[in-house]
């Protein structure tokens, strides 16, 4: 369950990310707007991840019916 609550935080800080590069004031900050947009991207391959291993899951408990 530890990496349960490991993908809540990282659900956490995307969504904290997004909030950030929605602030139309992070144009004045160049530095600050590329750090974001690592974060995000970096947090999106992880969620992403994390789907195709849910969706692993579901199907191997499908199969195991079979």
């Amino acid at each position: 369950m530890e990496a349960n609550l490991q993908l809540q935080e990282i659900k956490k800080e995307y969504e904290n990310t997004l909030e950030q590069l929605s602030d139309p004031e992070l144009i004045l900050d160049w530095e600050k707007m590329e750090e974001l947009v690592k974060k995000k991207s970096y947090y999106e391959k992880i969620l992403a991840k994390a789907q195709e291993i849910e969706e692993l899951k579901k199907q191997i408990e499908e199969d195991k019916t079979i």
